[in-house]
C-alpha cells in the first residue's frame, strides 16, 4: 500500500469515527427532526386542501395545529376524571383480587411468591395514582421529542419543512435535468406518503382499538372499562405486540370477576385483534409503510436496543424511509425497467399470418 493510499484510508476511517460521533451526540436532535418531517408529511394534505382555499401557508398551519391541540384536550378533560376514579378504585380493590388470585389459581400464586413478585405487584397495584400515570401518558411526546421546547421547535421545524420543500422543488429541483428531476420528485412523493401515512395511520388506529375496546368492554360491563380502553389504544403504538400488551389487562381482571367473563373479553380483543390485522392494517398501515412482519419486528428490536422507547416508536418509519430509498435508489436501477415491446413488432406477432396464394395460371 502506497504512502497515498495509507493516508486516504486513514482520513475515510478518522471521518467516519468523527461522523458518528457527532451522530451519537446529536441524537436527540436527529429524533426531533425526523419526527418533525413526519409531522409536516402527515399535515401537508390538509395544508394543500386550505391554501387551496386561498389560505396562507403559515395560517393554514396554524389553523391545522389548533385542530390538533383542540382535539387533545377535549380528549384528556373528557377521559381524565373517569379514568382517574377508575385508577383511584383499582388501587383500592387491588388486595382483594391478589386474594382472587391465591384462591382461583393457587399454582400461578405460588409461582409468583417463589420468584418473589405477588406482594410486590399487590403493592404495586395498592399505591396507583392517577396524577402521575395522567403525568405519564401526556409526557409522550416530550419523551419522544425531548422535553418541552423540543416539542416547540419540532412544530416550528414542521412548519419550516413544508415551506422549504416547496422552494427547493420550485427554485431547485425544477432546474435539473429530466431524469433527475423525475428521480427526486417520486422519492420525495414515496417519503411523504410513508410518513404522512404512518403517523394518520397510526392514529387512526390507536382511537379505533381504544374505542371499539371502550364500548366492547361497556356491554360485557367489565370493570374500568376507560382505564383498560385508554391502555389498550396507548399501546397501540407498539407494531405487532402492542395489541396483545393491551388486552393482557383486561382479560385478568375480568377472568378474577368470572372466568366466563375473562373468557368473553378475550374473544372481544381477539375479535378485535383479527380486524385490526385483516382490514385496518391492510388498508390504513400497509399501503403506507408496506413494511414485511419480519422487517418491523427487527427494526423493534434494534430501535429498542439503541434509544429505548424513542426507538421503538421511530423504528417503523425510519425502516419504511430506509425501504423507499432502496428501492428507488438501488433497487429500481439494479432491476431496470421493465420489458418494452415494440408496438410494430406485437402487431405483426398479433395478426395472424396470411394464407399462401395460389400462383397465377393455371
Amino acid at each position: 500500500m502506497t504512502v497515498g493510499s495509507a493516508l486516504l484510508v486513514a482520513v475515510a476511517l478518522v471521518g467516519t469515527a468523527a461522523t458518528v460521533f457527532l451522530a451519537l451526540n446529536l441524537i436527540n436532535v436527529l429524533v426531533t427532526l425526523l419526527l418533525s418531517v413526519i409531522l409536516a408529511e402527515a399535515i401537508r394534505p390538509g395544508v394543500v386542501a386550505l391554501q387551496r382555499a386561498r389560505i396562507p401557508r403559515p395560517l393554514a398551519i396554524l389553523a391545522i395545529y389548533l385542530a390538533i391541540i383542540g382535539c387533545l384536550s377535549g380528549s384528556v378533560a373528557l377521559l381524565a376524571p373517569p379514568l382517574a376514579n377508575q385508577i383511584r378504585d383499582l388501587a383500592r380493590d387491588a388486595p382483594t383480587y391478589v386474594e382472587q388470585i391465591r384462591a382461583a389459581l393457587p399454582g400461578l400464586a405460588a409461582a409468583l411468591e417463589e420468584v418473589s413478585l405477588l406482594d410486590p405487584l399487590q403493592g404495586a397495584l395498592g399505591r396507583l395514582d392517577a396524577a402521575p400515570i395522567l403525568r405519564g401518558v401526556a409526557g409522550i411526546p416530550a419523551a419522544l421529542f425531548g422535553g418541552l421546547f423540543n416539542i416547540l421547535g419540532g412544530l416550528v421545524l414542521a412548519g419550516f419543512w413544508l415551506g422549504l420543500t416547496e422552494t427547493a422543488d420550485r427554485d431547485v429541483i425544477a432546474r435539473l435535468p429530466a431524469r433527475q428531476r423525475t428521480l427526486v420528485r417520486e422519492l420525495a412523493h414515496d417519503l411523504s406518503l410513508v410518513w404522512g401515512g404512518w403517523l394518520r395511520g397510526q392514529l387512526a388506529l390507536m382511537a379505533f382499538v381504544g374505542a371499539i375496546s371502550f364500548v366492547g368492554l361497556v356491554v360485557l360491563r367489565v370493570p374500568y372499562p376507560v382505564a383498560l380502553a385508554v391502555w389498550a389504544g396507548v399501546t397501540e403504538i407498539f407494531p405487532i405486540i402492542g395489541p396483545w400488551i393491551g388486552g393482557v389487562p383486561a382479560v385478568l381482571l375480568a377472568a378474577l370477576v368470572n372466568p366466563a367473563l375473562g373468557l368473553a373479553v378475550f374473544v372481544l380483543y381477539l375479535g378485535v385483534q383479527q380486524l385490526e390485522n385483516n382490514l385496518l392494517v391492510p388498508k390504513v398501515m400497509q399501503r403506507a409503510v408496506g413494511l414485511h412482519p419480519f422487517v418491523v419486528l427487527l427494526a423493534l428490536l434494534v430501535g429498542g436496543t439503541l434509544l429505548g422507547f424513542v426507538g421503538i416508536v421511530i423504528a417503523v418509519p425510519l425502516a419504511a424511509g430506509l425501504q423507499v430509498l432502496a428501492v428507488r435508489l438501488w433497487l429500481r436501477p439494479l432491476i431496470g425497467p421493465p420489458d418494452r415491446i415494440d408496438p410494430e413488432t406485437a402487431s405483426d406477432a398479433a395478426e395472424p399470418a396470411a394464407p399462401p396464394t395460389a400462383p397465377a395460371g393455371g
